[in-house]
């Protein structure tokens, strides 16, 4: 069966109640997001699995009908999801074929969408870098709007911004780099994140900005039996277990809490308490 043609059936068969924010994408039905200015359409397949991009001329939801798109007003791609190995595996156009290695951006007529394998995470961002929506596999985690949360939370493991590395694009029914026609039959490139001191596998310890200037305002003494009491609480609870570390940095790491939503900024502290590496991870307000 054409992708499209699944991408049809998933979106008629989930009707269209609405919930969302403004300035975020709406989400209209189980797995199914429309951009606030109406040009984005993504749909979430779980039988196929993977995640359905759709972009060009807005339409009213309630006369959207992928099955009648016409192909000189939109355009769509679909990123399927290994489930097995829990990477974004190929990218479909049409009934086209690219193998996913790594990591890669492509921009499609007013989106760009990013693929960061490391974790694996996939985001969108439409309307003039103005909101952004993310995905850890097929779960959705990240509705955001504003600049701030897409230059925090876009997948990125480049050491550079994303412009770089050339980004893919697809023009004229062909997926193009650096303006040329790809004629290999995969996309992407394989990053490896930076060496981040608060990623080490042992004797690491988290603390706020809080317990840490509470810990400087101890006595030495006090200092080093807050500091232990801290130490063997975190080797049988790993405050990493939750998050999607989205960026990271030698110097910093950004990390986002899948379950709550919220964005930790975790950055290394210079000096150390007992031969351990202490980090601070505060909250990002957006």
């Amino acid at each position: 069966m054409h992708i499209l043609r699944i991408f049809a059936v998933l979106v008629l068969a989930c009707g269209m109640p609405f919930s969302g924010v403004y300035g975020q994408f709406l989400q209209t039905s189980p797995g199914v997001f429309q951009s606030p200015n109406g040009s984005e359409k993504l749909v979430v397949s779980y039988s196929k699995p993977g995640i359905f991009v759709i972009t060009g001329k807005a339409l009213d939801l309630q006369i959207f009908n992928p099955a009648h798109l016409k192909k000189q007003d939109h355009k769509h791609v679909f990123i399927e999801y290994d489930v097995q190995s829990t990477r974004y595996s190929a990218l479909w156009i049409g009934d086209k074929q690219y193998k996913i290695k790594g990591n890669f951006t492509l921009e499609m007529g007013g989106a760009r969408i990013a693929v960061d394998n490391n974790n694996p995470y996939l985001s969108i961002v439409a309307d003039k870098d103005s909101n952004i929506i993310g995905f850890r596999g097929l779960e959705s985690v990240v509705n955001m709007h504003g600049e701030a949360a897409v230059a925090l939370l876009e997948a990125n493991q480049f050491n550079q911004p994303n412009t770089a590395i050339a980004p893919y694009s697809w023009e004229r029914g062909q997926l193009k780099l650096g303006g040329a026609a790809l004629k290999r039959p995969s996309l992407g490139l394989n990053i490896v994140p930076e060496r981040n001191p608060c990623l080490a596998k042992s004797r690491v310890v988290y603390l706020t900005t809080a317990e840490v200037n509470k810990l400087q305002q101890s006595s030495a003494e006090e200092r080093v039996k807050k500091f232990d009491r801290k130490l063997k609480e975190q080797l049988y609870r790993n405050p990493l277990e939750n998050l999607l570390l989205v960026r990271i940095r030698k110097d910093s790491i950004v990390a986002l809490d899948y379950k709550d939503g919220s964005v930790m900024i975790i950055k290394p502290l210079k000096h150390k308490y007992a031969e351990a590496v202490v980090c601070i991870a505060n909250e990002a307000q957006l």
